[in-house]
């Protein structure tokens, strides 16, 4: 708890230069018992990720414990993005 990754695009980030995708509510232990969502399945189906497109500048902010990776940039342009953690 208490680490947030700031993520700012320096091109605007779309679907074709691989946005990054996140599984929400994967920041909540499986080994949380006292959890709703213990036992939460990580690596379950597509349809439960979420892969925004959003601006060149925008900022997006996501607690560190979200699984999150960078989907494949089809694009044939480099896409560059400041990358934060703040502790």
């Amino acid at each position: 708890p208490g680490l947030v990754n700031a993520f700012v695009p320096l091109v605007p980030v779309t679907a074709r230069n691989g946005p990054t995708e996140f599984r929400p509510g994967s920041h909540k232990s499986m080994w949380d018992f006292d959890s709703d969502d213990a036992g939460l399945d990580l690596l379950g189906d597509k349809d439960d990720t979420v892969a925004p497109a959003i601006r060149q500048g925008d900022l997006l902010l996501f607690d560190y414990r979200v699984y999150h990776r960078g989907l494949a940039n089809c694009s044939g342009e480099p896409r560059p993005v400041a990358y934060i953690v703040y502790a």
